[in-house]
């Protein structure tokens, strides 16, 4: 009777394992490119990230996050 039980138990998660691994296959696509850029927007963009340009207040965030990492760094 027990051996019944664990070919039961075992079936039954052989089941469960097979139907979460179809899901997950059904669930996972390809990712589709989406947008193009063409002429001036495709020319200002890389030259955006060529160059990045920041704000001061972008700039000033960035320093302030800074200090609070440095200053909790042992909790990350």
């Amino acid at each position: 009777m027990y051996d019944a039980c664990i070919r039961r138990i075992y079936m039954y998660n052989v089941i469960i394992c097979s139907e979460l691994k179809r899901k997950w296959i059904e669930m996972a696509r390809q990712v589709e490119l989406g947008l193009t850029l063409s002429g001036e927007e495709a020319k200002e963009f890389l030259k955006n990230e060529k160059s990045p340009a920041f704000t001061s207040d972008q700039l000033a965030f960035f320093r302030q996050a800074k200090k609070i990492y440095k200053a909790n760094c042992s909790k990350f």
